[in-house]
C-alpha cells in the first residue's frame, strides 16, 4: 500500500471526527471515552453517541460480542 494514501480523508463529520482511507479515526473534538455497555441477554455491546446536538443526532452504536 502506498504510504501517501494513509492520510486521505474518506469521511468527515466536523467538528467530531475524520475517517481516513487506511481506517484510522481522528477525533477533532475532545470527547470523554467510556467503554460500551454489554447486555448479557442479547450479547450485544451498545453505546449512545452524540454527532450533532444542534440537530439532535444521537445514534446508538452496537457491536456483537
Amino acid at each position: 500500500m502506498d504510504p501517501n494514501t494513509n492520510h486521505i480523508v474518506i469521511h468527515e463529520f466536523p467538528p467530531i471526527f475524520r475517517i481516513y482511507k487506511d481506517g484510522h479515526v481522528e477525533r477533532l473534538k475532545g470527547t470523554e471515552v467510556l467503554p460500551p455497555l454489554v447486555n448479557p441477554k442479547t450479547v450485544v455491546q451498545s453505546k449512545d453517541i452524540t454527532i450533532s446536538p444542534e440537530y439532535v443526532i444521537r445514534p446508538t452504536i452496537t457491536l456483537r460480542t
